[in-house]
C-alpha cells in the first residue's frame, strides 16, 4: 500500500513536472509570436526631433523673421551704400528701383518686385529697341543660344525691348554682395554671345 502510494505520487509529480515544462514552452512560443506587434508600434512612433525640425515650419518662419524688417526704403538705401562703396553712382528711378551705370550701360535692381518677396534678387540690363519683326527673330534666336548656353542670365523680350536678367533666391537681402561681381560678369558675358550671335544670324543672311 506505501509502495502504492509512494508510485502514485511519483507519477503525478512527473505529471506535473512535464505539464510546468509544456505551459512554460507555451508561453514563450506565444511571447516569441507577439515581437511582431510590438516591432509595428516601434515603426510608428513619432520622428526623431531632428528629422521634424527638418520639415517643419520653424526654420521658414525664423528665415522671414530675418528680412520682415525691410521696407523699401531701407532696400534701396542698402544698394545705394553698396553701389557707392563699389565705385558706382547709383540713384532712384520713377518706379522706385536702383538705378546704376556701367561703361554707359543701365542697370537696375527691381527694390519694389523684392519688397513683395524678400527672398527674391533681380537685376536688369536692357539692351535695345526692336524695330521691326525680323529684329525680332533675330533676337529670339540669340536669345534661346545664350539660355541655352550661359549659366543663369536670362535673355528675352519685354514688349518692343531687347533685356538680359539675371534672378534668384537669396537667404538673406544682403546675400546679393557676395555674388553680385559675378552676376554682372556673366551679364556681361551672356550679352557678348548674345551679339556674337546675332552678328552669324545676319551673315547668314547676306
Amino acid at each position: 500500500m506505501t509502495h502504492t502510494l509512494k508510485t502514485t505520487l511519483s507519477i503525478l509529480c512527473t505529471v506535473s513536472f512535464l505539464s510546468g515544462c509544456m505551459a512554460t514552452q507555451k508561453v514563450k512560443l506565444n511571447d516569441g509570436s507577439n515581437e511582431s506587434p510590438r516591432k509595428v508600434i516601434t515603426d510608428v512612433e513619432p520622428l526623431p526631433p531632428r528629422a521634424q525640425l527638418t520639415s517643419g515650419e520653424l526654420p521658414r518662419k525664423k528665415r522671414q523673421s530675418n528680412t520682415q524688417l525691410q521696407s523699401k526704403k531701407q532696400l534701396q538705401l542698402m544698394y545705394m551704400d553698396y553701389l557707392k562703396k563699389e565705385g558706382y553712382l547709383p540713384e532712384i528711378d520713377s518706379d522706385g528701383d536702383v538705378k546704376f551705370k556701367k561703361e554707359g550701360n543701365s542697370y537696375f535692381i527691381h527694390v519694389e518686385a523684392q519688397q513683395k518677396d524678400l527672398q527674391y534678387f533681380r537685376i536688369t540690363h536692357y539692351l535695345g529697341k526692336i524695330n521691326n519683326d525680323i529684329e525680332r527673330l533675330e533676337v529670339l534666336v540669340a536669345a534661346n543660344h545664350v539660355n541655352a548656353t550661359i549659366k543663369v542670365v536670362k535673355f528675352s523680350i519685354l514688349k518692343d525691348t531687347a533685356q538680359a536678367t539675371v534672378e534668384m533666391f537669396v537667404s538673406n537681402v544682403e546675400d546679393f554682395k557676395d555674388i553680385f561681381s559675378r552676376v554682372m560678369s556673366v551679364i556681361s558675358g551672356g550679352k557678348e554671345s548674345f551679339i556674337n550671335k546675332i552678328k552669324e544670324i545676319q551673315k547668314q543672311k547676306v
